[in-house]
């Protein structure tokens, strides 16, 4: 027995670093840096696909006035996106697994939060043009908000980026393009609603 604490040890340690991996800090760097991804705000790209997926909710023209902004152009179309908010993660009891229905009639409030990846942060520039690579159509069309945000703050390459991409496979983010470069040719702001 007295021989075998080595063993004990070494499969004590492996144990702790596999738990330590399923940490989402961790685990999602750990996964970003395996596939080479784009970091932003030390999480990489994955996260911020699934972040978009789950939390980024769209603001379109209706919503828009409602919030005090002034109205769009006429008919800028149903399916462009004017801004992007981020509802917060839901409270620990509501995660649960998919399958397991809520029976619940208590309506709870949606906070909405600012969404970091359009707010014309420089640093994001790398992350953006990685997302208009992604096949999720959702992720796209924030980095094209992202990217026209930084065009109006004439960020070098932004605009470049968007007209590259102006022929997207998906008609709603090739619209989305032609909408945004229409509004920076006018010299439009497209931070606001």
């Amino acid at each position: 027995m007295k021989r075998r604490w080595p063993l004990w040890l070494a499969l004590l340690l492996v144990l702790l670093a596999g738990l330590t991996l399923l940490h989402p800090a961790i685990h999602w760097r750990v996964l970003g840096l395996a596939r080479g991804e784009i970091f932003y705000d030390n999480r990489p790209t994955s996260w911020w696909v699934e972040d978009i997926e789950d939390h980024y909710v769209q603001v379109v023209a209706v919503e828009a006035i409602a919030l005090g902004g002034s109205p769009p152009d006429p008919d800028p179309g149903p399916h462009i996106p004017l801004d992007w908010v981020r509802t917060a993660p839901n409270p620990w009891w509501e995660w649960r697994p998919r399958w397991w229905h809520n029976t619940s009639t208590v309506i709870t409030a949606v906070n909405i939060a600012d969404a970091p990846l359009v707010k014309s942060d420089p640093a994001a520039l790398p992350l953006l043009l990685a997302l208009l690579r992604r096949p999720e159509v959702k992720s796209r069309q924030v980095a094209v908000t992202g990217l026209a945000r930084l065009a109006d703050n004439a960020h070098p390459g932004a605009l470049e980026a968007l007209e590259s991409a102006a022929n997207d496979p998906d008609p709603t983010v090739r619209r989305q393009i032609e909408h945004v470069l229409r509004q920076l040719r006018a010299g439009e702001r497209t931070d606001r609603p």
